[in-house]
């Protein structure tokens, strides 16, 4: 994720010279977690037996990729980090801070994802009686 993020300060940063708006960037960073999520949630649901175990209730990449999608454009430390001047913004997004943030905001809204559809999932295991 933290390639991801990095990509999406580059985004950003365009974004801000071309004066965006504070819900367009935030747009694009949903935008780039909904595009960087298969490829984590791949690898996890990847897992030898892992499918055969969420049979009862399958969990989707799109399923889990949506929810981190909507979830970080619902961020309030970024849509704080993204709004005032352009030259403000521009500053905040180059930041480490705010890199190393991004990265782990998307892995965490990845995971969080996930887990409400393992949790689903093993919900719907029988166990027996």
């Amino acid at each position: 994720m933290r390639a991801t993020a990095l990509s999406v300060v580059f985004a950003l940063t365009l974004f801000c010279t071309n004066q965006a708006t504070a819900q367009s960037m935030l747009e694009q960073v949903a935008q780039k977690t909904g595009a960087a999520c298969p490829q984590l949630v791949g690898r996890i649901l990847a897992v030898p037996g892992f499918t055969a175990a969420t049979s009862a209730r399958p969990v989707t990449q799109r399923a889990v990729c949506s929810c981190a999608e909507t979830r970080i454009a619902l961020d309030p430390r970024l849509k704080e980090a993204l709004a005032g001047e352009q030259q403000l913004v521009m500053t905040r997004v180059q930041d480490v801070g705010f890199k190393n943030y991004l990265g782990v905001r998307m892995a965490e809204v990845t995971l969080a994802c996930l887990a409400i559809e393992l949790d689903a999932s093993a919900s719907a295991i029988p166990l027996p009686q």
